[in-house]
């Protein structure tokens, strides 16, 4: 992954700066409205922040929490709502300090602070079919992405990779089956795994 690289020598970055381009990062305070188990390992969580933040969906943001001393970065995982509260899709890693506080309790009505929005990915207009691959909670950009394509009614043919190790581990499949029937054109969700039995159905 990119964000994982080190560079070893300098580098020539050339940014596309139409996406985002007039959007700039605010700090904000939020609090956790709803917490939601969408699988073993993710919850979603919700917050409502105290200034509204403006974002493309595709973008990220980083959330501090103050009570475990931690920050992080998370996509959000659908787009902007009418009320301006945010979602983002946070998986349990073993050891994570933050996301082992999210999933120790309920922590609705806690206090974070949330920097906002970063991030180039998102839709770039084309006719051509969307290819998409998604892996674990890669998916909540990608979700985020397509739910705005829907509520804008734009037709696109998409193709949707979904990656995990085990079916357990694949989430949100009611909500894509919805967006298929909603979606203008074709759009076909393939399940990848790569942990699963080879005697599974």
């Amino acid at each position: 992954l990119g964000c994982q690289c080190i560079p070893k020598e300098d580098l020539e970055i050339e940014l596309d700066t139409v996406l985002g381009q007039a959007l700039v990062p605010i700090e904000t305070s939020a609090l956790i409205s709803k917490q939601k188990r969408l699988a073993h390992d993710i919850i979603e969580m919700e917050v409502v922040p105290d200034k509204q933040i403006a974002f493309y969906p595709g973008q990220y943001a980083d959330v501090e929490c103050a009570e475990c001393s931690a920050v992080r970065s998370y996509s959000f995982s659908a787009p902007p709502q009418p009320d301006g509260s945010l979602s983002f899709h946070v998986r349990l890693v073993p050891g994570g300090v933050f996301s082992g506080w999210l999933f120790g309790g309920d922590r609705t009505g806690a206090t974070l602070t949330l920097r906002a929005p970063y991030g180039q990915f998102g839709l770039h207009e084309s006719n051509a079919t969307m290819v998409c691959v998604a892996g674990g909670t890669g998916l909540a950009p990608i979700k985020c992405v397509l739910q705005s394509m829907t509520q804008a009614q734009r037709e696109r043919d998409v193709l949707l990779f979904f990656g995990a190790r085990q079916q357990r581990d694949l989430y949100y499949l009611d909500e894509i089956e919805a967006l298929q029937l909603d979606w203008a054109g074709r759009f076909e969700l393939i399940p990848v795994l790569s942990e699963e039995s080879s005697t599974s159905s």
